[in-house]
């Protein structure tokens, strides 16, 4: 055992002593991983391939700094990042993983990104997060904003000879010459935080601005200025917006295959190089291939699909035109309610668009039964109450001008759980430019709302053969055909139908990659299946045609999608699982909040509208996250819904 001493010191001027032990516990040899190519019972190579891995972390860890598998070049003039935001922006850098393949060992390295939060002053960070709001008043709406996008990151302050660095615990809303506390260099009197700076460092110039809030004790606060608070660099930021998802997508997603592999081999080149300086890899016997894996690869049939008339459609580069419904419903009696301030032409021209393509799709569309309905979560049950009261049997309710996540949440609450009925939403802004591309797309939603079918229970007895394969979408590994003329799209993407079953998957399991979509921009992601349990004893090509078709009968495109559609739709209902849930927290915050205001003004009695026994129906932990418990008893779907496609 090697024992020492070391002293760790930050910018608090506080310093701390302590004593490293290193003990060894293990001898890893190479030859774990050869015993396991010949016996593949053996598991004792998983202790060495992570050792492994720790050693090319470590040599990445002499260039930059790790973030997860991923490691990023620390922020400088010459590191590129993308702002996504006001305050946040992200970097690119590199993932590490080394595997064990029926190849034999491979090192995956692939470009990464990740958000950070942009190294400014929080007076900076304020401007800018008003300007990025809209908002050109400071007041308490604004100051919450700004508060939970800056609580809890790190900043330094620079008014010192040698800066500290302190966690932010909030923002004040009342200015830096409003604010006070006792000084004790005042003799105990009260002064402001704008004083104090004035007669100990420096006349503030920004002194009617907010402060930051660092907590010293439960009660008790330190006050900072916001202008001499600066956001510490390569912190890396945690909960991002839709837009700001959005925006790291899209810039994540630009690089083609042929820049973004360069950039690999790049960064491999730059690997063995440093290696050359510290000998890391050479002193545990590996070495690394500048050049990526060449494999062979192939393309599967593509599938015939049928459409109306039972005519035959063949997907050309994963996309086909779709002229006629397979099995088009009927839309016989429907509502469109308007939620927002449309012109009549703009509502006729709407009804009109939509009627016309439905047409053309095989759909028959009666008009519809127009209302206007100034959304109230409240009173939205006694809506779908009245008008079923009124107009009889409902097929759909088509709210235009949706464009509130919590208005999305309450229609599709009260459609599917307490009434039994297909909504369909659009936000205003695809209303106005409502076109062929957006109808298409709707009508398909709707489509299946009306006419799919799903299994809501298997028959008591009933025993299938199951066939159970797990498909991941978050992993590292890329392909590019090696000749761009073998590519499709302007990416020079694999083909659709690309699956690749051989040296870079699994030496022992039944796995293989699969490239069903064709990718619209950047490099596609293939989907990685593994088969768990296959009572069916389906040969490899059986399993691979069987996944590829199903990729091909997405009902709301006309395109491949990447992973099979029941997987998706999967995804859709657990996503609007979420929704239901959603709503009734939201709903029971917005009753309890309409209790507070009646007790608050003497009535006995809240004048909020209730479900019969949704008061009760939520349930929190003291995270405020819904029972897992009490679920069924919330979102209870009736039968009618479950064997429905209404999640579409």
């Amino acid at each position: 055992m090697i024992k020492y001493r070391v002293t760790l010191s930050d910018n608090d001027f506080v310093s701390q002593d302590f004593e490293v032990c290193i003990k060894m516990v293990n001898i890893l040899t190479l030859q774990s991983i050869k015993d396991f190519y010949m016996n593949p019972v053996n598991d004792a190579h998983i202790e060495t391939i992570r050792s492994i891995n720790l050693v090319v972390r470590h040599l990445f860890l002499s260039m930059r700094f790790l973030v997860g598998r991923s490691s990023f070049h620390c922020r400088s003039e010459n590191d590129q990042r993308s702002s996504i935001s006001a305050l946040k922006e992200i970097s690119y850098g590199v993932f590490s993983s080394v595997q064990a393949c029926s190849s034999g060992l491979q090192l995956i390295l692939d470009r990464s990104c990740a958000p950070f939060m942009k190294p400014l002053y929080i007076d900076e960070c304020i401007r800018n997060f008003m300007k990025d709001i809209n908002s050109s008043r400071w007041n308490d709406f604004t100051r919450k904003k700004i508060e939970c996008a800056l609580k809890d990151y790190s900043f330094e302050v620079t008014h010192l000879s040698k800066p500290r660095r302190y966690k932010i615990s909030g923002i004040t809303l009342e200015s830096a010459n409003r604010i006070t506390f006792v000084s004790s260099q005042d003799g105990g009197r009260s002064v402001t935080v704008a004083d104090y700076f004035s007669k100990t460092y420096y006349q503030l110039r920004n002194a009617d601005m907010a402060c930051v809030k660092v907590r010293k004790s439960k009660n008790d606060f330190i006050y900072f200025p916001v202008e001499v608070c600066r956001i510490l660099p390569d912190q890396r930021a945690r909960k991002l917006t839709i837009k700001e998802k959005a925006d790291m997508i899209r810039s994540a997603a630009s690089v083609i295959p042929s820049e973004r592999f360069d950039i690999i081999r790049m960064t491999a080149c730059d690997l063995i190089e440093r290696d050359k300086t510290f000998n890391y890899l050479r002193d545990f016997g590996v070495n690394i291939a500048t050049q990526p894996v060449a494999i062979k690869a192939r393309v599967l049939d593509v599938p015939r699909l049928l459409e109306g008339n039972r005519q035959e459609v063949k997907p050309t580069c994963g996309k086909w035109r779709i002229n006629q419904f397979y099995e088009p419903a009927n839309l016989n009696q429907w509502i469109l309610v308007v939620m927002s301030r449309f012109e009549d032409s703009v509502i006729d021209r709407f009804i009109e668009t939509l009627t016309r393509y439905a047409e053309e799709l095989g759909m028959r569309i009666k008009s519809p039964k127009k209302v206007r309905y100034n959304f109230d979560c409240k009173n939205l049950y006694n809506f779908f109450n009245k008008t079923m009261q009124s107009f009889g049997n409902i097929d759909l309710y088509f709210f235009i001008g949706c464009d509130s996540e919590n208005q999305y949440n309450a229609i599709k609450k009260a459609g599917d759980i307490d009434f039994s009925v297909a909504t369909q939403c659009m936000r205003q802004a695809n209303v106005f430019r409502f076109n062929q591309s957006i109808a298409v797309n709707v009508l398909q939603k709707i489509n299946l709302k009306l006419g799919g079918d799903t299994l809501a229970k298997f028959r008591p007895g009933y025993k299938a053969k199951l066939t159970f394969i797990i498909v991941q979408k978050r992993h590292h590994t890329r392909f590019m055909p090696d000749n761009s003329k073998d590519g499709v799209g302007k990416s020079c993407n694999v083909p659709p139908g690309t699956v690749i079953d051989r040296d870079v998957v699994h030496p022992r399991n039944f796995d293989f990659f699969l490239c069903s979509h064709a990718g619209i921009q950047g490099t596609s992601r293939p989907s990685h299946y593994c088969v768990l349990v296959d009572e069916n004893q389906m040969k490899s090509d059986e399993v691979q045609d069987l996944t590829n078709m199903l990729c091909h009968l997405y009902g709301r495109c006309s395109r491949t999608i990447s992973i099979p559609t029941p997987v998706y739709y999967a995804h859709l209902a657990a996503f609007r699982a979420r929704a239901h849930i959603q709503s009734g927290i939201q709903f029971q915050k917005d009753v309890t909040d309409c209790e507070s205001i009646n007790s608050g003004s003497g009535n006995s009695k809240p004048e909020c509208f209730a479900s019969s026994g949704s008061s009760s129906r939520i349930h929190y932990t003291k995270h405020r996250v819904p029972s897992i418990g009490n679920f069924d008893n919330y979102v209870e779907m009736p039968l009618k819904m479950r064997c429905s496609m209404y999640f579409c």
